[in-house]
């Protein structure tokens, strides 16, 4: 959906927002979420039931349906203070000027507070290194517009300042930002490429699990190619068309194919996989525009030493491995 695109503003101003006509018939809660794609709807929902908003002067509840063309006015409340404890944790920088930084991360690493786990994450660490980071996307999640599940690895984007950081998060949600992975499935894949689109939604299994939804689920497509194939196993260069939670890992479970040494969706190992020591999911290389310049940028993590050992490992192995 089309609108017009303020300047950004502080937080505390209030920032104007005239809706295209393709608004008609959108809930004003779900218009607004795509406005401000850095908070989650929850949060808009919130803003809206606080007074926060006000279309064409006046105040709607969260669930009412625009005619389009609308002139919205938001009060974004600013951040509250981070409670976040900074950490001398050492980050692997990939590249950094004064509105990007851009990161190898660990396996084994969280990207930020949550799930009762308040510090050792990479937030912890960018508040120790980067003091003035932007807070727009939440207080413990300082200058991240995207994420990566703590056992995967690989490049990651942190935005240095709130132009940047607002920038960024409407190129992830536009989906111009272009992502490559390297994962390694149990058995072999049929065929060399392919596209599995099937929307995704939280698990019955409980609250930390995906699952695929047919009915209410968010849409997610994953494009992939055959990298190698291994005796039981094969490396897939991944292409995520979309950025859900657990997206790949949920996608190639669904197709039989989980990601080995998966803790959530994989399979138990097999003789000869006990030398897998991580998840084989490696975030390789991301392509964008600058969020200053509008340069074309590439970068590339290349698989850290662990998943190269597995891999050297699982190419030794004889044949008959599950999966089709």
């Amino acid at each position: 959906m089309a609108t017009s695109r303020p300047d950004p503003a502080p937080s505390d101003a209030p920032t104007t927002v005239v809706l295209s006509p393709d608004a008609a018939g959108t809930r004003l809660d779900k218009a607004l979420a795509e406005r401000f794609p850095e908070h989650s709807r929850t949060v808009v929902a919130a803003w809206i039931e606080a007074g926060l908003v006000e279309v064409d002067g006046r105040a709607l509840a969260g669930k009412t349906k625009l005619k389009g063309g609308e002139t919205v006015v938001v009060r974004v409340p600013p951040p509250a203070p981070s409670e976040l404890v900074p950490e001398d944790r050492p980050l692997a920088v990939l590249h950094e000027d004064d509105a990007l930084l851009v990161l190898d991360k660990p396996s084994g690493l969280t990207v930020h507070p949550g799930s009762g786990q308040k510090d050792g994450t990479l937030a912890n660490a960018l508040v120790f290194h980067l003091r003035s980071l932007p807070t727009v996307g939440g207080s413990d999640r300082p200058g991240i517009v995207h994420r990566l599940d703590k056992d995967t690895s690989g490049v990651m984007l942190i935005a240095k300042t709130e132009v940047a950081h607002r920038v960024l998060s409407r190129a992830f949600a536009a989906r111009e930002v272009h992502k490559e992975y390297l994962a390694v499935l149990h058995g072999r894949m049929e065929g060399e490429r392919g596209r599995i689109d099937l929307p995704l939604g939280r698990s019955s299994a409980g609250r930390t699990r995906m699952a695929i939804r047919v009915e209410g689920g968010r849409a997610a497509v994953t494009d992939w190619a055959v990298e190698e194939r291994l005796p039981r196993h094969t490396l897939v260069r991944c292409f995520p068309v979309t950025g859900r939670t657990h997206q790949l890992r949920v996608h190639f479970r669904s197709q039989e194919h989980p990601i080995v040494g998966d803790p959530l969706y994989g399979w138990k190992s097999s003789p000869g996989e006990d030398v897998v020591t991580r998840l084989l999911l490696h975030a390789h290389r991301i392509s964008l525009a600058h969020p200053t310049t509008g340069a074309p940028l590439t970068f590339e993590a290349p698989p850290p030493e662990a998943f190269v050992a597995a891999l050297v490992a699982l190419r030794a192995l004889e044949g008959g491995g599950r999966g089709r």
